[in-house]
C-alpha cells in the first residue's frame, strides 16, 4: 500500500503514516455510518410511517445545537487528538445502549438511532475533515484528499454490503450491534492516530511549524489570530464562510426534499422491515461504488482541467438537469435516480471541492467555524424543509418537489459563483 501511495498518488514518504491512518479512520467512520444508515430509515418508517421523518428532522435541530455547544466548549479545553478519542468513545457507548433498547423493541429507540446517525455523521465527519485540513497545505491536499476520501467511500461500500448480505439473517434491529464492533475499532484507530501525532509533534521544529501553520492536536501553536475567537465571530468576519454556509443550506434543502421522496417510494414498494433494509443496503452499495469511481476517475481530471473551485458548480447543475427531467418523465424510479445523483456527487466532487476551499486560505485552521458551518447548514436546512413538508405530506409529489428544488438550485449556482469570485479576488490580492 505504501508503494502504491508513493508511486501512483505521489504521497511523500513523511506523509505516508498520516495518510494511512486518516484513510483507516475515515473507512471505519463511514462503515459504521452506512450500517446504521441502511437500517435506521427502514426501522423508523416501519414502526411509525413515512410521516414521522420531517418531525424527526425538525426535532434533531435541538439535539445538534446542544452537541455543537458542548463540542465548541470541549475544543477550548482539550487538544484535537484527545477530542477525537473522546468523541469516538462517547458515540460507542451511546450506540451500545441504543442497540440494547432497540433489540427489546422499545419504540423510542428507533428515534434515538436515527438522531444518533445524524449527529455521528455530522460531528465525526466534520471533525475528521477539520483535523485533516490542518495537516496539509493547499498544494498537497489536491493529490492527498482523493486518497483519503476514497477510504470513506470504501467504508460506505463495506457498511452497506454488510447490511445487504446479512440483514435477512441477523435482522434489522440487530445490525446496530455490528456497528458497535466497528466503533470499538475506531477507538483503537483514534488512539493510534493520536500517538502518531505526538511523535510528529516532537519531530517538527518551530520553523517547520511556522511554515506549515498548525498540527492537529496542538491548536495552541496556530499563528491564526482568529483561533481563540468564537465560531460565530470567525464566520461573520469572513465573506467566504458566509457564502459557503448559505450554499450548503440550499444544497441540503434540495437533498432533504429528495430524501423524503426517495423514502416515500421505498415505503410504498416494500412492506417488510428487512426487505426495506436489504434495498437500502443494496442502494447505498451502488451509490458508494459510483462515488468511488467518481473520486478515482472523475474528480482528478475535473480539478486539473477546471480547478477545484469549479467543482462546486457540478452538483447544483446536475440537480437542476435532473429535476427538469421529472417534468418529462413521471416515474417512481426518477426519485431513486435523483437520490443517486445527489448523494454520489455530494460525497465525491462537491465534498472534496468544499474541503479544498476550507484549506486554501488563512482560515484553514478555524476548526470550530468549519464544524459550526457544516452542522448548522445541515440542521437548519432540514428544519426549513421539514416546515414545508409537514403541512403538505400527502400532497408533496415529485413534480412539486422538483419545482421547489429547481429554484433552490439556481440560487445555489449564484452563491457558488460568488464564492469562486471571492476566492479569485483573495488569491490575486495574496
Amino acid at each position: 500500500m505504501s508503494n502504491l501511495l508513493r508511486n501512483v498518488f505521489g504521497v511523500k514518504k513523511d506523509e505516508l503514516s498520516l495518510v494511512i491512518h486518516l484513510f483507516i479512520n475515515f473507512l471505519i467512520i463511514m462503515t459504521t455510518f452506512y450500517v446504521i444508515k441502511s437500517v435506521r430509515n427502514s426501522i423508523l418508517i416501519q414502526w411509525y410511517g413515512i410521516e414521522i421523518l420531517p418531525y424527526i428532522w425538525a426535532g434533531s435541530v435541538l439535539v445538534l445545537a446542544a452537541v455543537v455547544f458542548i463540542y465548541n466548549k470541549t475544543v477550548d479545553i482539550f487538544p484535537a487528538r484527545r477530542i477525537t478519542l473522546l468523541s469516538a468513545t462517547a458515540f460507542t457507548v451511546l450506540l451500545g445502549l441504543i442497540s440494547l433498547t432497540l433489540e427489546k423493541k422499545i419504540p423510542a429507540s428507533a428515534v434515538a438511532l436515527y438522531i444518533w446517525g445524524d449527529v455521528f455523521s455530522l460531528l465525526m465527519v466534520e471533525q475528521f475533515w477539520s483535523h485533516t485540513n490542518a495537516l496539509f497545505n493547499a498544494k498537497d491536499t489536491k493529490k492527498i484528499y482523493g486518497v483519503i476520501a476514497s477510504g470513506g467511500i470504501i467504508g460506505g461500500l463495506l457498511g452497506s454490503a454488510l447490511v445487504a448480505l446479512f440483514v435477512s439473517k441477523v435482522g434489522s434491529v440487530h445490525m446496530p450491534m455490528v456497528a458497535v464492533a466497528f466503533m470499538i475499532g475506531l477507538i483503537f484507530a483514534s488512539w493510534s492516530f493520536a500517538r502518531v501525532m505526538e511523535r510528529r509533534s516532537s519531530q517538527v521544529s518551530d520553523s517547520e511549524l511556522s511554515s506549515n501553520e498548525v498540527l492537529v492536536g496542538n491548536p495552541q501553536t496556530s499563528p491564526s489570530r482568529d483561533i481563540d475567537s468564537s465560531a460565530w465571530k470567525i464566520i461573520s468576519s469572513n465573506r467566504v464562510f458566509i457564502l459557503i454556509l448559505l450554499s450548503l443550506i440550499s444544497l441540503q434543502i434540495i437533498s432533504t426534499f429528495i430524501d423524503f421522496q426517495f423514502n416515500k417510494v421505498v415505503d410504498q414498494t416494500y412492506t417488510r422491515l428487512d426487505a426495506k433494509s436489504v434495498f437500502f443496503g443494496q442502494f447505498y452499495l451502488g451509490l458508494n461504488l459510483i462515488s468511488l469511481l467518481s473520486v478515482l476517475f472523475f474528480v482528478p481530471p475535473v480539478f486539473q482541467l477546471l480547478g477545484f473551485m469549479m467543482g462546486l458548480f457540478i452538483l447544483p447543475l446536475a440537480n437542476l438537469m435532473g429535476f427538469a427531467l421529472t417534468f418529462m418523465f413521471d416515474a417512481p424510479v426518477l426519485s431513486v435516480a435523483l437520490k443517486l445523483i445527489d448523494n454520489s456527487l455530494t460525497y465525491s466532487v462537491n465534498r472534496t471541492s468544499r474541503e479544498l476551499v476550507y484549506s486554501s486560505g488563512n482560515w484553514r485552521n478555524n476548526n470550530k467555524a468549519k464544524v459550526l458551518i457544516d452542522v448548522l447548514g445541515a440542521s437548519s436546512s432540514k428544519f426549513v424543509a421539514a416546515l414545508i413538508i409537514i403541512p403538505n405530506t400527502s400532497e408533496f409529489s415529485l413534480h412539486s418537489m422538483s419545482a421547489i428544488n429547481m429554484v433552490v438550485a439556481v440560487i445555489t449556482l449564484f452563491l457558488v459563483f460568488l464564492i469562486v469570485k471571492r476566492m479569485k479576488e483573495t488569491t490575486q490580492k495574496g
